[in-house]
């Protein structure tokens, strides 16, 4: 089975994503966990240095990013 990502303006299929099994969500979880407990540990200092590149990153892709939001709330 997979999940449809839908246009809802026009009912077109934007993409569609395969759906993870249990043992994948688990994973995935297990993986955060981990993320977590080294990002609780992690500086103010560093934790500056990432989400500041994050934004940049964001600020790069914003017309990429802008496009598929629109695309999938429905708007023209």
């Amino acid at each position: 089975m997979s999940i449809q990502s839908i246009n809802p303006l026009n009912g077109e299929s934007i993409k569609k994503y395969a759906e993870d099994k249990e043992a994948d969500v688990a994973m995935k979880i297990e993986k955060a966990n981990k993320a977590w407990q080294k990002w609780k540990t992690t500086s103010f200092k560093e934790r500056e240095k990432l989400l500041l590149n994050t934004a940049k990153i964001l600020k790069e892709r914003k017309g990429e990013l802008a496009a598929l939001m629109a695309v999938e709330m429905g708007k023209p």
